[in-house]
C-alpha cells in the first residue's frame, strides 16, 4: 500500500508541473497587442556641422597671449533635458573616419619644430562651441572642419 500511495503522489505531482508548465507564469498568452507610446529610453539626433575656414574666431588672453579658435553654433535640440540629462558627443571627420573629441595631434614641419594641435568641444542649452588650440599658440587658424554632433537621451 505505501508504495502505490507514493507512486500516485509522484504521478499527481508530474501531472500538476506539466499543466502548469503549458500555461506560464502569466497565463495562456493571446494575441499581441498595438503598438504603445515611445517611452524613455535611447532616443538619438545627429548633426553634422562645417566649419568653413573663414569662420573660425581667433581669442586670446588678457595678455594677447595664449591664443585659440573657436567657431560656435547654435542647436536648439540642446534643451534643458539632454542637458542635465542626457548626452552630446562630438567627433571630428578628417578622411571618411570620425575621431572623438577631443582630439589631439603631434606634428613636426620640416625645420624639425614640433607642436600638439588639439581639438575639443563645450556645449550649453541651446549650443556648441569647437575649439583649436596649437600647443605652440602660433597664429595658424585652421581650415575648413566637418563634425559630427550627436545627441542622446
Amino acid at each position: 500500500m505505501k508504495g502505490t500511495k507514493g507512486k500516485m503522489l509522484a504521478m499527481l505531482l508530474l501531472a500538476l508541473l506539466t499543466a502548469t508548465a503549458c500555461v506560464g507564469p502569466r497565463g495562456p498568452q493571446g494575441p499581441q497587442g498595438p503598438q504603445g507610446e515611445p517611452g524613455e529610453g535611447t532616443n538619438w539626433k545627429i548633426i553634422n556641422l562645417t566649419v568653413p575656414a573663414n569662420a573660425w574666431v581667433e581669442y586670446a588672453d588678457n595678455n594677447n597671449q595664449n591664443n585659440y579658435y573657436r567657431a560656435l553654433f547654435d542647436v536648439p535640440e540642446i534643451n534643458d533635458f539632454i542637458y542635465n540629462s542626457g548626452l552630446v558627443i562630438c567627433y571630428h571627420e578628417v578622411n571618411n573616419s570620425q575621431i572623438i573629441l577631443p582630439y589631439v595631434r603631434h606634428n613636426q614641419d620640416q625645420d624639425g619644430n614640433y607642436w600638439t594641435t588639439t581639438v575639443d568641444f563645450d556645449y550649453a542649452v541651446g549650443s556648441v562651441a569647437i575649439y583649436v588650440t596649437h600647443s605652440d599658440f602660433a597664429d595658424d587658424p585652421p581650415g575648413e572642419m566637418n563634425f559630427r554632433l550627436v545627441l542622446m537621451w
